[in-house]
């Protein structure tokens, strides 16, 4: 829901991942550290740099041809894959 809210409101995080998400008092959990984060993007805007945590860089920064909210999309199903495998994809041990 937080990242439905902040692309509705032309925000992209870009650094959605673990770390970056607490649990408050209640038990709510919020969404951190909006460091890399772009603020005024609209659907037709295309960001090209490349920033972020490595193990959780959608393959258009790695490649820089270009990206837009959809990088959000990738980190949160890139977390979800580290919760239930226990390291991220395309990692070596």
């Amino acid at each position: 829901m937080a990242v439905e809210y902040l692309h509705g409101h032309g925000i992209v995080h870009r650094d959605i991942k673990l770390s970056n998400i607490v649990i408050d008092e209640e038990g709510f959990c919020k969404l951190i550290d909006f460091g890399l984060s772009r603020f005024g993007i609209t659907k037709s805007t295309v960001m090209e740099s490349v920033l972020g945590t490595v193990a959780y860089l959608p393959p258009e920064m790695v490649s820089e041809s270009g990206h837009n909210f959809l990088v959000d999309s990738y980190n949160l199903g890139t977390m979800l894959y580290e919760m239930l495998v226990g390291r991220p994809p395309f990692w070596a041990i």
